[in-house]
């Protein structure tokens, strides 16, 4: 992954622009894939692991997207389910 620093602040998306699939959002997803693979190093202390878990993330997401309610951001419903997946 190649992460290194703090987090990167991640703007948010709406539940609509994901569905819509609007690829001008392209770039925020990627800052939380980002993020998210720092949040993973932090609960897994491996790169590996945290780049297996950024995997499982976005393929949970992807394939409860139909499931997310939108009362938070995309990115905290990514972190909760990579917190949920460790």
């Amino acid at each position: 992954l190649g992460l290194t620093g703090p987090p990167v602040a991640r703007p948010s998306v709406r539940k609509t622009t994901l569905l819509d699939g609007n690829a001008s959002d392209f770039g925020v997803i990627s800052v939380a894939y980002v993020s998210l693979g720092t949040l993973g190093w932090s609960l897994t202390g491996s790169w590996a692991r945290a780049e297996e878990l950024t995997q499982e993330t976005f393929i949970r997401a992807h394939t409860g997207l139909l499931s997310f309610r939108g009362d938070c951001s995309v990115a905290t419903w990514l972190f909760r389910i990579a917190r949920n997946l460790t």
